[in-house]
């Protein structure tokens, strides 16, 4: 379930979860996992687990962004009137599979770039 956090945090929904978990072998440099079953989790999943056990986690769910340290220094955007094609070419240069559309005076974007 924890691998899933972060393919949640970059924009997706769902995941297929393996019931139980064996390593069958090594293909490479990834192994081969394999299950008897798996489980959809879903991003409402987790939130309702968060809500469910609201009582236990209370110290951590009563804490601001900044005193857990979650604030990120560095947030790559995309002006709303960058090119469409502009925004997938500089989020494929920079690997990443979203980003956030921001209102930018047009004065502060000169080239295809991220804003950052």
């Amino acid at each position: 379930v924890m691998d899933c956090m972060e393919a949640f945090s970059k924009g997706i929904h769902r995941a297929l979860v393996p019931l139980t978990s064996c390593t069958d072998e090594v293909i490479g440099v990834e192994l081969s996992e394999s299950s008897a079953g798996y489980q959809m989790l879903t991003q409402m999943d987790v939130l309702s687990f968060l809500d469910n056990h609201r009582t236990e986690i209370d110290g951590i769910m009563s804490l601001s962004i900044t005193e857990l340290g979650a604030i990120q220094e560095s947030v790559f955007a995309v002006p709303g009137h960058m090119k469409v094609m502009e925004a997938v070419k500089c989020m494929r240069s920079a690997s990443l599979n979203a980003v956030p559309i921001i209102e930018a005076p047009k004065t502060t974007y000169t080239a295809p770039d991220l804003i950052n």
